[in-house]
């Protein structure tokens, strides 16, 4: 929905979205006020997100003060940082990225109050809901969190399963209007046009043939 509608404002309140949001920003610099949002389209929208929740850089960093972190990899195709929680005595890991790489790695699903089995066909479901999604050259993000012994203060790879799926997070990051012409000023040259990413197949087929590749 906008930014600012009265239905926007009712949803960030729903338990569930809340969690996944904060699981969506932590580990990253929130800042503290408009002017301070930095990062890519995708971490600027986030961090309003967020800030619609009532939350802000100094409420993150108290609540959730962050031990250790796994920065996005184009490899493993997620990040990942293990924090102090609020209602817990264990430290929670959250991760952040490929739904198709992270809903394999999940046990169970939250519904906003409670953990349900994460069983195969809900896992097919949210994959195809993804690909859908995806397709459409909507940017598609899953959210995951698991939380690890209290003494625990650092985590590896290794330690990214038996996650709780939180939920799937689309984005809308429309191209730039002269896209479709550089693309097509590029062929009159004579030269091959390739497209890097690592967002979802089927998110870079959309792209390709909005410009026209």
């Amino acid at each position: 929905d906008t930014w600012g509608s009265e239905r926007f404002r009712e949803s960030l309140a729903h338990p569930l979205l809340r969690a996944a949001l904060l699981g969506a920003v932590a580990g990253t610099d929130l800042g503290e006020d408009a002017e301070t949002v930095r990062g890519s389209s995708l971490d600027r929208a986030l961090k309003q997100a967020v800030r619609g929740c009532g939350i802000s850089g100094t409420t993150m960093r108290r609540e959730f003060p962050t031990f250790h972190t796994l920065v996005f990899d184009q490899r493993r195709r997620y990040r990942a940082s293990l924090h102090d929680d609020p209602s817990s005595a264990d430290p929670v890991l959250f991760v952040v990225g490929a739904p198709e790489v992270l809903l394999q790695r999940c046990r169970t699903v939250f519904d906003g109050t409670r953990s349900l089995a994460h069983s195969p066909e809900v896992r097919r479901n949210l994959l195809d809901r993804a690909a859908a999604a995806a397709a459409s050259g909507t940017r598609v993000l899953a959210v995951c969190r698991r939380h690890l012994d209290r003494s625990r203060r650092q985590f590896d790879a290794g330690d990214v399963t038996d996650l709780t799926f939180l939920a799937l997070l689309h984005f809308e990051d429309p191209l730039r209007p002269d896209a479709r012409e550089a693309v097509r000023g590029l062929a009159a040259l004579g030269l091959r046009t390739i497209l890097a990413t690592g967002d979802h197949v089927e998110t870079a087929a959309a792209v390709a043939r909005e410009t026209g590749m």
